[in-house]
């Protein structure tokens, strides 16, 4: 699954889900993402060249998966390239999704993604705010 980023129509109707459901509180919000950690056993040494990296901080083995999903719920992209101890702000970055994000700027301007406090806001990337004062 890859996103959208060169189809603009499909770029309008992911926004036009999120600006209706928000009652355009989140006009042009194409993307909300989140990386999650999927259960699995221990790899093989065989598999991994470092299998106790899989251990997930919740208990138990697990891949990390970042996935984006629509107003819906709908996967719209995914990757599933971490091990369970890679928190998601490192997954982010090392996604092809950040890239095309942050590093090309290949987003169209007026959209923008969301995401939890796990992340870091960016001009097209927003977070919730987790103090009670913004400072500039």
């Amino acid at each position: 699954m890859g996103f959208p980023i060169d189809d603009e129509e499909k770029l309008e109707e992911l926004s036009r889900g999120f600006s209706e459901h928000s009652s355009g509180i989140l006009d042009g919000c194409v993307l909300a993402l989140d990386g999650l950690g999927v259960n699995t056993r221990c790899p093989y040494k065989t598999e991994v060249s470092r299998p106790k990296d899989y251990r997930f901080r919740k208990c138990g083995f697990a891949i990390i998966v970042l996935a984006g999903c629509d107003i819906k719920g709908r996967f719209v992209c995914a990757s599933c390239d971490h091990s369970g101890s890679t928190n998601d702000v490192i997954a982010r970055q090392d996604s092809m999704l950040f890239h095309m994000l942050e590093v090309d700027k290949l987003l169209p301007s007026k959209y923008f993604f969301i995401g939890d406090e796990a992340f870091n806001t960016t001009d097209q990337f927003l977070s919730p705010w987790p103090g009670k004062y913004l400072c500039f």
